[in-house]
């Protein structure tokens, strides 16, 4: 387990980041239609995530959460460049 992981607690075990982690990839791929963007993407995700895990309320739908974190990164990214998704 990671140390940023172990500090956590029980619900972000290296194996529920890795499960996330390989869904919230090819979804990250599906939006920036580029793997170095994806990667990207998904790092940002979980570093938002893991800064703000005390607002986690357990038993929420961890992925749905972890996805809004994702579109919502994604979206901003793509209004600070000023670039167009057509």
């Amino acid at each position: 387990m990671t140390a940023a992981a172990a500090d956590l607690g029980p619900v972000w075990t290296d194996d529920t980041i890795r499960r996330h982690a390989a869904w919230l990839g090819r979804a990250a791929f599906g939006l920036t239609r580029n793997s170095a963007d994806a990667e990207d993407l998904v790092q940002e995700t979980f570093a938002k995530a893991l800064a703000a895990s005390g607002r986690c309320v357990p038993d929420t739908n961890q992925a749905a959460w972890l996805y809004r974190i994702m579109f919502n990164a994604f979206v901003s990214g793509y209004r600070k460049s000023g670039r167009s998704r057509c």
